[in-house]
């Protein structure tokens, strides 16, 4: 199986970058605090559900006494989960979406991103489907037995042997349902130029299949794929859309979704992986479209069961929405 196939299915993947305001915008390896200069953006505006597209910004100071009193909120729960047992490492990413301040809580602690893997195969499809928007309706059939991860939180449709499905419909069960065996063949349908040009562009670093790495990945680093579909300044603006869009159909509703009600539109990726019978992660990151005030939440945890994971997640959610609420 080629080399890059195996990178995104091991997972050996780190994500690295800077931001700026301009056609692309990727994340810096700086030291931001609450109380930072940050950046104020001009947006596009109406047109679209899912995307807001920059237009223009100014480096302005932002004073966080607001995000200073949702840090302590959630620095108390976690460590009540802690005490619990119900966690043993959380990582948190926030960032308001209209102007940008942001925190994070152990932001440059390491996971395995394991299925938040995904979506930088989506957007290599949806790159190249801004040249060929025929590639999306290829016809791959499913025959012989395929190598796939197996998942714990098991897809609820499953792909049916000897059958044709369009591209697009592989990556709609790949980000819906987080199939794996949709990633396995899409990623073997995709050159291997194609999603190199999508890791380079957006500054991705994928080591080789020999490495032994398992936790390499941040919930900074990640976030930083939501940011640019948001502002869509790497994808054009149809399918940084059609991307968040489909995000959004994500049928994994125990984590980000429970914390916020399900009237609530939620743009999001989840990501789950056992290390050990004694050590699981689970992770779920993306945009929540809560009116005139959406913002990227990541969460990424470590335990011992998936079940007290996603309702870790949701708790963190919840806290994070109804501070949030008190404020609109």
């Amino acid at each position: 199986m080629r080399k890059i196939l195996l990178s995104v299915l091991l997972g050996v993947l780190l994500f690295a970058g800077g931001v700026f305001c301009g056609k692309y915008l990727f994340l810096q390896d700086i030291k931001e605090t609450i109380d930072h200069s940050v950046t104020y953006e001009s947006r596009l505006g109406k047109g679209f559900s899912f995307i807001n597209p920059l237009l223009e910004c100014n480096i302005a100071q932002f004073t966080g006494r607001g995000l200073n009193i949702l840090d302590d909120k959630l620095q108390n729960l976690i460590a009540k989960l802690k005490n619990q047992g119900k966690v043993v490492d959380v990582a948190i990413y926030y960032r308001d979406l209209n102007n940008g301040p942001w925190f994070g809580i152990n932001e440059k602690m390491d996971f395995s991103p394991a299925s938040l893997l995904k979506l930088p195969v989506l957007m290599a499809y949806y790159k190249q489907a801004e040249i060929t928007p025929e590639i999306l309706k290829q016809k791959i059939t499913i025959s012989g037995k395929k190598y796939v991860i197996p998942q714990d939180i098991v897809p609820k449709m499953a792909l049916e042997e000897g059958k044709s499905y369009t591209v697009e419909e592989l990556l709609e069960r790949m980000i819906v349902y987080s199939d794996n065996q949709a990633l396995v063949l899409l990623s073997e349908n995709i050159s291997e130029e194609l999603i190199n040009k999508v890791t380079i562009d957006l500054g991705i670093v994928t080591p080789t299949e020999n490495s032994a790495l398992v936790d390499f990945m941040t919930v900074k680093d990640y976030s930083g794929l939501f940011r640019v579909l948001f502002n869509a300044s790497y994808l054009n603006q149809e399918y940084s859309e059609k991307a968040l869009k489909l995000l959004s159909n994500s049928d994994f509703k125990s984590g980000i979704v429970a914390g916020v009600g399900k009237d609530v539109v939620v743009a999001h990726k989840m990501g789950e992986r056992e290390i050990s019978a004694s050590i699981k992660q689970l992770h779920d990151c993306g945009i929540v479209y809560i009116p005139n005030n959406p913002y990227l939440l990541c969460i990424m945890t470590r335990g011992k069961d998936f079940t007290e994971l996603s309702s870790v997640i949701r708790d963190i959610s919840s806290t994070v929405h109804l501070e949030l609420q008190k404020r609109n």
